[in-house]
């Protein structure tokens, strides 16, 4: 049975969060930016679409990476219907991010 517990007290009271959006720019990952000095601690996305996103040019799914301070997105859609193959997208899909962090 797996267990939880919450944050310690210390921790509950230093983190913040910032929320926003985004959008994808065709390159490789976004930088977005956010007010934390001290540290990232996590970050969650969801994409900003009231439709299906089309098959290799918007992003079906976001993946990010945290370098010291930094949050990069990145935005993935498979190569076509019959693969799994995935790539970057062309497209300036829109995202929205929570980042907690102090």
């Amino acid at each position: 049975m797996a267990t939880s517990t919450i944050a310690p007290h210390d921790k509950v009271n230093k983190d913040f969060i910032y929320a926003g959006e985004g959008a994808l720019d065709g390159t490789a990952g976004v930088v977005v930016s956010h007010p934390f000095k001290n540290k990232v601690t996590s970050v969650t996305l969801t994409v900003a679409a009231a439709t299906a996103p089309a098959v290799t040019t918007e992003a079906h799914m976001f993946t990010y990476s945290i370098v010291g301070l930094v949050v990069t997105v990145f935005g993935w859609t498979p190569t076509d219907t019959d693969t799994n193959v995935v790539i970057d997208p062309t497209s300036t899909d829109t995202f929205s991010f929570l980042i907690t962090g102090y």
